[in-house]
């Protein structure tokens, strides 16, 4: 039984060194051909996100500035265009995973294209804000989500499954309006946080990566 198992074990093992092997192989082979950045730009990239839009930066943000920074999707300079849109050498969006897709709703609020209008709710039912209620709304918003960035930060380097157990629990406690299972969100804290939070910002994807990986 003993020689059965410890067969069984090496096998296991040498399969998952030759997929490491392999993935390996296919990264390098995607740099090469330039469909895949080198890691010193990939790292670049998250320098240059957390040095714009770490949760210190947008504590400090007040007024009107708290919702044209984070809510604002057209502005390019913006927390959720560069999350979705921002796409060229400083940074390419589709790198750290892609949010792309739905309407604008997905951030709870943004300001409309058309009369510059602030709106909440979703599709089938509207909310116009005035700019006083975006700025209320967008400071609630904007605490919450540095709230559960400082839970993120607080994890152990070393975690493990019970961690983002509690994480989960965590996280429902201190974001609202559903933050905890919004694409943007997930993004956000793995843009500040890569080594804690993975780059599969869907829960498809998080499903399609947990059975592949089984």
């Amino acid at each position: 039984m003993n020689q059965q198992m410890n067969t069984s074990l090496t096998s296991e093992k040498t399969q998952d060194e030759k997929l490491v092997k392999d993935l390996i192989t296919r990264c390098n082979e995607l740099i090469e051909n330039e469909k895949r950045p080198p890691k010193e730009t990939v790292l670049d990239g998250y320098r240059i996100f957390r040095n714009k839009f770490s949760p210190e930066k947008l504590e400090s943000l007040t007024g009107e500035g708290i919702i044209e920074t984070i809510f604002n999707i057209s502005n390019k300079q913006g927390l959720n265009y560069w999350l979705e849109f921002k796409n060229d050498k400083v940074m390419s969006t589709y790198t750290y995973g892609s949010i792309a897709g739905g309407s604008s709703f997905k951030y709870i609020m943004f300001k409309r294209s058309i009369d510059g209008v602030w709106v909440t709710g979703n599709p089938q039912n509207p909310t116009e804000l005035t700019v006083q209620e975006a700025i209320d709304f967008g400071r609630q918003l904007r605490n919450a989500l540095c709230a559960g960035a400082k839970i993120i930060e607080s994890l152990p380097d070393n975690i493990a499954e019970i961690d983002y157990d509690q994480l989960q629990r965590d996280l429902e406690k201190h974001l609202t309006h559903n933050m905890d299972h919004l694409g943007w969100v997930h993004k956000y804290y793995h843009m500040i946080y890569p080594d804690k939070i993975d780059a599969f910002h869907t829960t498809k994807w998080q499903g399609h990566w947990l059975i592949a990986s089984g």
